[in-house]
């Protein structure tokens, strides 16, 4: 335990204990309020965003970002006031930017930059964040320093040491976090819950003044009113090793946080139940790491961290591992490395006068960290190398410990390595399941290692570099690579194995075609002619024209009739450039003829169809086997099928291994008097057919538009459970994951 620890333990056991911590009320709930607002906000905003930008978990991880950034800025100005404005003018000066900044309330999306620009939606992001949320998120941010300052100067017995408030903001942080994704994204529409937060502003708004207004009268009792901290200060100033310290303790950790968040989301959804674990581990590690025993848990996260970091870059090479246990190895990783970086981090924070700029450079690192991966490595990498890149250097964080000297440094070394070498080549080959067993052993051995060797840094970053290397470099192992390209939408890779060339998004296959084919290629995986989606184009070959929302390879312009002619909608311009690049696919080139392309997010530009324009449509969107809930809901379906005919179909793509989305579409149908019927197909040798599992609902307003499908065979009828559809004010993924299990 720390000496300060000690020291306000023994304070508040004191006969006075009581009198202090009535002292310290009005400062705690003012700042858990606050703190609650701050990631109250985050989620809203991003499921404001998500649905103009296709779904994308990119909008959360740009939208953390631009909030790390407006964190620096509200840190930014609490030290610039608390150094340069006089205490008793603080209070007045802080109050008139709360009330300002509040007139940009509720909550919502500013029209200012119009629709989104799918060629450059970064900025359109960052911009819309700026004149929409920046202002009140800024005001509210300063809080904590602010607080914190203010209560240095309170003349309370503890005032010394106001570092126990930055716990309970931590813990106000956890509360909105959680409060979000369990009680008001399922419970309460997005316009209710902006208003609520203006009301929660303006609770914490005039907390902030009664606290200012409370030390300005001590201090003028005291006559403390300093012009600025530094006048009185004794501390040291510091040193600029000590700031890049800092720094880089800040930077390691959020630049996880980010990569976490999308290795955890690009396979179910992009959602708010997902974004929390992350945040909520980064947030409790600093709840931890200025707690009572924060050199305890911070020596104990050192010991876990090597194996947990070994473990999360293991995972990159068995993809067919559950899904949970895959998220529970990244966020066990990420709070092992979150937890030792904010307590180093914390073990080394300045006395009270320096308190704002410890702030500052603590949040600028956190920015930078989040900058990083959300727009620096998609424009330097054109695969994700910057997640297993962080967590080797993280280990350089640790202490040496004892190396156990050169010789038994490079045998562990030289073990390590070579077992990844021999893993990762076997890996490569589909040979199997017993190869692909033994390839897993050989690819443990580096974690045994790292158990054996947990005192020595220099063994672990061997071991845990070995595997960082090899997670680099496993999408490529056994296959011949054409093409890799990452855009704001994810990484987008073209494979070419003996028979077949495939386009990955994600861990997930988007479109393939077998190189035998010549002339008209025929469509494979969920686009065979005897799949749903197959059965779809041939019983209405002769509707035209046919809407489609997204594009993949093309494979569905083959699909079609000659006849017909299709529209397809696709937000993403490397899939664009890929379906139409003749030497990787040529479905468009051999097909598609008669066919269009129409950028933006699919909702938004189908929205500009005329009523009644299409025979037909295919509802086909995933970013990597993530479907965008935006487009299921029951306003995006009601839309999609007001652009179909009278007796017009609508087909839902649904094949996903992680939420069941049968019932959503069924909800959906009974509330607006529709018929839907479903279809699950199965493959019994996809090794040799080329073909996938699919599943597709199809939707219509007269049971008499069905009866094409229902004469393929095997179509089952798709009824509401009666429990509340999917809406652009309530939505609930995380009940469709559970209902998947």
């Amino acid at each position: 335990m720390s000496t300060t620890s000690v020291r306000q333990d023994a304070v508040l056991s004191s006969p006075r204990g009581a009198r202090i911590l009535a002292g310290r009320l009005p400062f705690i709930a003012t700042i858990l309020t606050s703190a609650a607002l701050i990631f109250l906000v985050q989620p809203l905003f991003a499921k404001l965003a998500t649905p103009l930008l296709g779904g994308t978990p990119s909008v959360w991880n740009v939208s953390l970002v631009c909030f790390q950034t407006a964190l620096l800025a509200g840190y930014a100005y609490a030290h610039a006031l608390a150094r340069f404005v006089p205490l008793r003018h603080q209070v007045a000066v802080h109050g008139a930017v709360l009330v300002l900044a509040g007139l940009t309330l509720p909550i919502g999306l500013s029209g200012v930059l119009g629709a989104p620009n799918e060629g450059n939606p970064l900025v359109w992001l960052m911009g819309t964040f700026a004149v929409s949320i920046a202002p009140v998120f800024i005001a509210i941010s300063a809080t904590s320093p602010l607080l914190q300052h203010w209560y240095g100067h309170s003349g309370e017995k503890d005032a010394e040491d106001p570092y126990f408030l930055y716990g309970a903001s931590n813990i106000g942080s956890l509360i909105g976090l959680v409060a979000y994704p369990v009680v008001l994204e399922p419970l309460i529409g997005v316009t209710t819950q902006g208003w609520i937060w203006a009301a929660g502003y303006a609770i914490a708004s005039t907390g902030l003044i009664v606290c200012g207004l409370i030390v300005a009268a001590r201090s003028r009792t005291a006559q403390t009113t300093e012009h600025h901290e530094s006048a009185t200060s004794t501390a040291p100033a510091g040193t600029m090793t000590e700031r890049l310290r800092w720094l880089a303790l800040a930077f390691l950790p959020s630049s996880l946080l980010v990569g976490t968040t999308s290795h955890i989301s690009t396979d179910v959804a992009s959602a708010p139940f997902l974004w929390s674990p992350p945040l909520i581990l980064y947030i409790g590690s600093f709840i931890i790491a200025f707690g009572a025993r924060e050199a305890l848990f911070t020596r104990m996260a050192g010991i876990v961290l090597p194996v947990a970091a070994g473990l999360v870059l293991l995972t990159v090479f068995a993809t067919s591992w559950p899904i949970l246990i895959e998220i529970g190895i990244a966020l066990a990783a990420l709070g092992a490395a979150a937890l030792y970086c904010h307590g180093t981090l914390a073990a080394s924070r300045p006395p009270k006068s320096r308190l704002t700029e410890f702030y500052f450079i603590m949040s600028l690192g956190g920015v930078i960290g989040g900058a990083f991966n959300a727009i620096l490595a998609p424009l330097l990498f054109s695969s994700v190398v910057e997640f297993p890149l962080i967590m080797a250097l993280v280990l350089l964080t640790l202490p040496k410990g004892v190396s156990g000297g050169l010789i038994r440094v490079g045998i562990f070394t030289t073990i390590a390595m070579g077992s990844v070498v021999i893993g990762s080549m076997m890996s490569g080959h589909d040979k199997g399941d017993v190869q692909q067993f033994s390839a897993q052993l050989f690819l443990f051995v580096p974690l045994i290692l790292l158990i054996l060797a947990r005192g020595s840094r220099s063994i672990a970053l061997a071991c845990v570099a070995s595997l960082a290397a090899a997670a680099i470099a496993a999408p490529f192992m056994g296959k011949q690579t054409l093409l890799t390209e990452r855009s704001f939408f994810g990484v987008h890779r073209v494979s070419q194995t003996e028979h077949l060339r495939v386009l990955i998004h994600g861990t997930t296959v988007h479109g393939a075609q077998r190189l035998e084919d010549q002339g008209r290629p025929t469509p494979i995986t969920y686009y065979h002619a005897t799949s749903p989606i197959g059965e779809v184009f041939s019983s209405y070959k002769e509707r035209s024209p046919v809407g489609v929302v997204g594009l993949g390879v093309g494979s569905v312009a083959c699909a079609m009739d000659p006849s017909q002619r299709g529209v397809f909608y696709e937000i993403d311009p490397v899939v664009v450039e890929i379906a139409r690049n003749p030497a990787l696919f040529n479905f468009l080139s051999a097909c598609g003829g008669n066919s269009e392309i129409v950028m933006g997010d699919g909702r938004l530009t189908v929205a500009d169809a005329q009523e009644g324009t299409y025979g037909f449509m295919l509802l086909d969107a995933f970013s990597s086997d993530a479907v965008p809930a935006h487009l299921l809901t029951r306003e995006a379906l009601s839309m999609f099928m007001s652009r179909t005919t009278d007796d017009g179909v609508l087909a839902i793509h649904i094949s996903n291994r992680h939420l069941n989305l049968g019932p959503i579409i069924g909800r959906i149908a009974g509330a607006e008097g529709w018929v839907a019927i479903e279809k699950k197909s199965r493959v019994d040798n996809p090794l040799e057919t080329f073909a996938a599992p699919t599943r597709v609902v199809a939707l219509a307003r007269h049971d008499t538009d069905l009866l094409p499908l229902l004469a393929n065979g095997g179509w089952k009828p798709l009824t509401s459970d009666g429990k509340h559809p999917w809406t652009d004010e309530r939505s609930n993924i995380l009940g469709a994951w559970v209902a998947n299990w």
